[in-house]
């Protein structure tokens, strides 16, 4: 049961995001070259794996780390740079 809601659950982000992609993809704000598969493959593999390296004893704090994801999302799906950020201490 549990495992059925964490699918469902999965399937629901994983529809939000394809959705929002093919709007950007409509509106011109994505290429609408850009292979869909592939890009919410690489967007879910590097949301998956944080859990995996991250250290909470690390330099970066749980906001950079997702500033930083979301500015190569954009790079990904937009060609944009990423923006300049100074980097912020980790609050202890």
């Amino acid at each position: 049961e549990r495992l059925e809601t964490v699918i469902e659950q999965r399937h629901g982000y994983e529809r939000f995001l394809r959705d929002l992609i093919k709007e950007a993809q409509k509106s011109g704000e994505v290429s609408p070259n850009l292979n869909l598969t592939h890009a919410m493959s690489y967007i879910y593999g590097g949301i998956q794996n944080a859990p995996v390296w991250y250290r909470r004893e690390g330099p970066d704090s749980p906001e950079q780390i997702a500033a930083s994801y979301a500015d190569m999302t954009l790079g990904l799906l937009t060609g944009t740079k990423p923006r300049k950020r100074r980097r912020a201490r980790k609050s202890s």
